[in-house]
């Protein structure tokens, strides 16, 4: 069975991830474990693998806003609540 951990994932630049790239293997991670939850045979396995999800994607989501501040000075805390909006405002719709 495919891990999801960051250990599945080669990272260029001698083991060093570079931002973008961080966020992108982030999300991959995070798709895996969503893939993988309903493949498991008990709803502890399960919901181990949905949160394990949600947290890459937070962990995805905050090194986009650092990644963003970084490029504009706008403070990631901004990004980060603009990112939120959005989110609710996509569930909504």
């Amino acid at each position: 069975m495919a891990r999801c951990s960051l250990d599945s994932y080669r990272v260029p630049d001698g083991g060093r991830a570079v931002p973008d790239n961080r966020v992108m293997q982030y999300r991959r991670l995070a798709a895996e474990c969503l893939r993988l939850a309903p493949t498991v045979g008990t709803e502890q396995a399960r919901r181990a693998l949905l949160e394990m999800a949600r947290v890459w994607t937070r962990l995805a989501n905050e090194q986009d806003a650092a990644v963003w501040s970084e490029r504009t000075g706008e403070p990631a805390s901004v990004v980060l609540q603009q990112q939120q909006v959005q989110a609710d405002d996509g569930d909504r719709g």
